[in-house]
């Protein structure tokens, strides 16, 4: 009784010796950053200082965008949406949830012209609208049962909430596109490979939809190929119907129930509703095609790259080659280099997102941007440059957000992104180094908040004296938008916005802009524009929108002149004009993006001049006046949103014995904070388990706390045979962890202090009848509290195309230190360390080779101790991590009864062939589950562990086995890997699980 009064005594006052010593600072994003809020009267914006303008501007599209839609939904909520903006990731984005409170996140950076996203009248609109469409659609709710769960429990429960991507995505795009005049479903774009798919028959089974597609275009494909059913669904029975189905949908009690809800609604089911949409885009691409043809203005062309996800291809100066953004979807990604003559690729240097490049003049160094991470927490488009002789890549830019570039000869310009404003930057070639800032920059021009300048493309010429800039613009400042010190009055009516073509001359007026040329390239919109030198003059290439939809490539002269240069159905995208007068470009499929080539011969062709060139851009009313409504500012004060948002029962029986717990958790809205604490009691052992953790996320050294009592069973062995017990554990901790970006590997340290206690009122004995037989191994009870230090340094990574981790290495140590003044019963220190490698077997894309290294060691002053185990922990079937993916590098050897192999150190060597066998996503009409991917391993095992003075490498255990795994879809969103298999040490071991 003492003991266990002393056990809980001491736990405590450790437990409050962690809590009182943490003393915490908060930053999220940028650790130096100041957040703040706004509150109007349906939502709450919460925003870092410097994106205020973004803020405010946010805030009033979100009023406009309730105003509009929550009629249309016909959505009554009493409570206000959270809006987050997440100033750390440079990209263009968002998401939504309803979970736990209504909440949209958004990343204030605009999409780029030639991205899924790029099409657009106003990008935030556009993108506030689309999540909010989310929040009205899966918080409609007309079940009395849900409104009254959630009343007790917080609100978990959202019936449309589980409704499939294709759906939610679908609704999204549709909407978007509706209260816009841009949006993804009058994106020539989305047309174009809406048309390659249903020429190909490669549009997905509705049950290949619900399942998610693998395949091209992938998670893509819930929005292009949902948006046009959505649209289509619209357009037969009416936009009411579509309501009226989303409200019939929330009232059902049992989810999932999607066909029986459209028989009432629509009077037939989603599969023959699929269908038919189906045949109506094949027989309209059909029609597309003959109307096409019947030009006769298609350029031939040739695939010379198989399609993936290629990107970017540039000519490289004096030779017949170019570069190219390199992504097959099954090795590594990065920039490689295609020679014209040898036909062959090589790769030169690994990046991350779709990665531009450009050349000097000479054709001898290559520049190109790369997605960068900074201190584990913010992600930078940042510039680098690679030298081909030196075969090695440098980072040029620091803290410069690069939205384009290109290199003239004597200069490297930039356009970078500065908060919502853009800024164009130049620097002499004579003058570039590593690590460059801004103010190391010539400034040239800074335009407006929400002017966009991108797609850069410099000219050199001795007629100018100067370097003569072309990029595409889209600016909301040029369309009458008021601003008044950096915040917004008010918006009159506008047109159409659109990207358009912009030449600047190099001239510098008196406050500093940069001069637009006069010349008159008025096309809308345009894009991707290119300078062309021929002994015809200087012209200005750019790509169009022609009158049936495609986006045709174009050539207009210094007098205004203007002629057709390439059309393709499929379309002419980012093209770049070879040495030899080729033009390479990238061709959509309906297997993904390719690069091809149309021969030098084939443009300009009489039959191509002959044709109608240039479709008039008809210019629409868009959007009503953008009016600041009231609100509140204050800043923001984590503490007021730190209440439970949501608790949660449990329950489980097995016999007659049951479990029955509680648990809550709660955050604010930046995520400086997170917490859960939980708490169940055990009728087989009348014992009460507990557990709490608490995260304070968002430093650059992130601080956890968690404390835990529970009880539990496991076995020791007595020398004969396993014996089972029960026993009761404490824990408390305290951790900080740091991440760092080393070019494109990420090394993580952890630092902590734990506290462990384990007891047990159990009394062990044993017999050792065969004196030559194993020793007992008792249960390790008392005080093990200790420093612990973990290092791991990762760039393994997994790719689209691949079934298992594909490439790379991983390298991970760890140090235990124990000892009295902690605490502890004795003296101990144990250390380990594991290698991780992974190879892709170039010539199968779905093989991949995986091994891994692994030891350890330990000094115990209690002599019984065995730290390590590398056995299985039950006997013949249990759940283990992915054999495959290697995402546990943890000793594990198979076939071998539990506790085989323990020790105060060990050796382990595991290796494994993985190979896809079939990738069928299998699907059944809607139903929430389905079978995306199946593939096997084969693997053996090398195992020993030993006490001190005990090593003896001939009682080593070694293993082999074989793995079948199956990709199961869970609720149309959860993916799970389901696999069984077989292993054979000493004994015959069948296992499986889900992971």
């Amino acid at each position: 009784m003492f003991r266990q009064t002393r056990f809980f005594l001491s736990f405590i006052a450790c437990f409050f010796v962690l809590a009182c010593g943490c003393k915490l600072t908060f930053a999220y994003g940028d650790p130096h950053e100041v957040y703040f809020e706004l509150e109007s009267e349906h939502f709450v914006l919460h925003y870092p200082a410097s994106r205020q303008a973004f803020a405010r501007r946010a805030i009033a599209i979100a009023e406009e965008a309730h105003a509009v839609l929550a009629p249309v939904f016909g959505t009554v909520t009493k409570e206000k949406t959270h809006i987050a903006i997440e100033n750390h990731l440079d990209t263009a984005n968002g998401w939504a949830r309803v979970v736990n409170i209504n909440e949209i996140h958004l990343y204030p950076y605009p999409p780029y012209a030639m991205e899924e996203l790029g099409h657009y009248s106003d990008w935030m609109r556009q993108l506030i609208y689309h999540e909010y469409t989310h929040i009205l659609h899966m918080d409609t709710s007309d079940n009395p049962l849900y409104t009254g769960l959630n009343v007790v429990f917080g609100k978990f429960a959202r019936g449309n909430a589980t409704m499939p991507r294709w759906f939610t995505e679908g609704l999204a795009v549709y909407f978007e596109t509706k209260t816009s005049s841009g949006g993804r479903l009058r994106y020539e774009l989305y047309h174009t490979m809406m048309r390659n798919a249903a020429l190909d028959g490669r549009i997905p089974s509705l049950g290949g939809m619900s399942a998610q597609p693998v395949a091209w275009p992938a998670a893509s494909a819930n929005y292009i190929f949902g948006a046009f059913f959505i649209q289509w669904i619209a357009e037969k029975y009416g936009e009411q119907k579509l309501i009226e189905y989303i409200h019939a949908y929330s009232r059902q009690v049992i989810p999932y129930a999607m066909n029986r809800v459209a028989l009432r609604v629509f009077g037939d089911t989603f599969d023959a509703l699929y269908d038919e949409w189906r045949a109506f885009e094949i027989r309209k691409a059909r029609k597309e095609r003959i109307a096409f043809e019947k030009n006769r203005r298609a350029t031939p062309a040739k695939q010379i790259l198989a399609p993936h996800r290629h990107a970017h291809p540039n000519a490289r100066p004096k030779h017949n080659a170019f570069s190219f953004y390199q992504n097959d979807g099954a090795h590594r990604t990065g920039i490689a280099l295609y020679d014209g003559e040898s036909k062959d690729a090589s790769f030169l240097t690994e990046c991350w997102s779709t990665c531009d490049s450009k050349w000097d003049n000479a054709g001898e160094r290559l520049f190109y941007d790369h997605l960068e991470s900074k201190d584990g927490y913010i992600q930078i488009n940042s510039l680098f440059v690679y030298n081909m002789a030196q075969k090695c890549s440098q980072r040029l830019t620091r803290d410069i957000h690069v939205r384009s570039f290109d290199v003239s000869e004597t200069s490297l310009y930039l356009i970078a992104q500065q908060h919502e404003a853009v800024v164009i930057l130049r620097v002499p070639l004579s003058k570039i180094h590593a690590d460059m800032v801004q103010d190391e920059f010539e400034t040239l021009y800074r335009g407006r908040d929400f002017e966009q300048l991108e797609e850069l493309h410099v000219l050199s010429g001795e007629s100018w004296q100067t370097d003569r800039l072309a990029m595409t613009q889209f600016s909301l400042e040029k369309r009458g938008v008021n601003y008044q010190d950096g915040a917004l009055v008010s918006e009159p009516h506008r047109d159409l916005a659109h990207h358009v073509v912009t030449v600047y001359a190099g001239k510098i007026d008196n406050d500093g802009k940069w001069l637009e040329n006069g010349l008159p390239f008025t096309t809308n919109p345009t894009r991707d524009p290119a300078w062309i030198v021929s002994e015809e003059g200087v012209s200005l290439a750019y790509s169009a929108v022609a009158e049936d939809g495609t986006l045709t490539r174009y050539l207009e002269d210094e007098n205004g002149n203007t002629k057709c240069f390439a059309r393709r159905l499929e379309g002419i995208h980012e093209p770049t004009m070879l040495e030899n007068g080729n033009l390479v470009y990238v061709q959509y499929t309906s297997k993904g993006k390719a690069i091809a080539v149309i021969d030098k011969d084939a443009l300009f062709s009489a039959e191509l001049s002959e044709s109608p060139c240039l479709s008039i851009w008809k210019r629409r009313v868009m959007d009503k006046p953008l009016v600041m409504p009231e609100v509140a500012e204050r800043d923001y004060l984590p503490w007021r949103w730190l209440f439970p948002l949501a608790w949660w029962p449990s329950f489980a029986m097995t016999g007659e014995q049951f479990e029955i717990g509680l648990a809550f958790s709660g955050r604010d809205y930046l995520d400086h904070h997170n917490y859960m604490v939980s708490a169940s009691y055990h009728s087989g052992l009348d014992v009460f388990n507990f557990s709490a953790s608490y995260l304070y996320a968002r430093l650059l050294w992130n601080i956890s706390l968690s404390a835990g009592i529970w009880n539990s069973s496991a076995f020791w062995f007595d020398g004969k045979r396993n014996q089972e017990y029960d026993y009761q554990q404490a824990t408390g901790s305290l951790m900080t962890s740091r991440t760092w970006h080393v070019g494109l590997a990420v090394s993580q340290l952890t630092l902590g202090i734990n506290m462990l206690h384990t007891q047990s009122s159990e009394r062990f004995s044993y017999s050792l009848s065969d004196p030559a037989g194993d020793p007992p191994r008792f249960p390790e009870f008392g005080w093990h509290n200790a420093l612990y230090v973990n290092y791991v340094l990762s760039n393994l990574r997994q790719y689209e195309k691949a079934v298992a981790v594909s490439d790379g290495q991983r390298i991970r140590a760890s140090l235990r230190f124990e000892a009295p003044w902690l605490g502890a019963e004795h003296y101990a220190i144990i250390a380990s360390l594991d290698a991780q490698f992974s190879w892709t077997l170039p010539w199968f894309e779905t093989h991949v080779i995986g091994m891994t290294l692994s030891a350890g060691t330990s000094y115990v002053q209690n002599e019984a101790r065995m730290p390590f185990a590398i056995s299985t922990s039950v006997n013949t079937t249990f759940s283990l991590d992915d054999l495959l993916s290697l995402s546990n590098t943890d000793a594990l050897v198979h076939g071998y009864q539990p506790g085989t192999l323990n020790g105060q150190h060990y050796l382990y060597a595991h290796l494994n062939y993985h190979f896809g066998i079939y990738d069928p996503v299998l699907g059944v009409s809607t139903l929430p589950i389905g079978l995306q991917r199946i593939s096997a391993t084969i693997y053996c095992d090398w195992g020993y562990a030993w006490n001190t003075g005990e090593f003896n490498i001939l009682r080593s255990k070694p293993a082999i086995g074989a793995t079948l795994h199956f990709d199961i879809t869970l609720g149309y969103r959860l993916i799970q890997r389901f696999s069984i298999g077989y292993a054979y040490g000493d004994m015959h071991q069948f296992y499986f699980g889900f992971f």
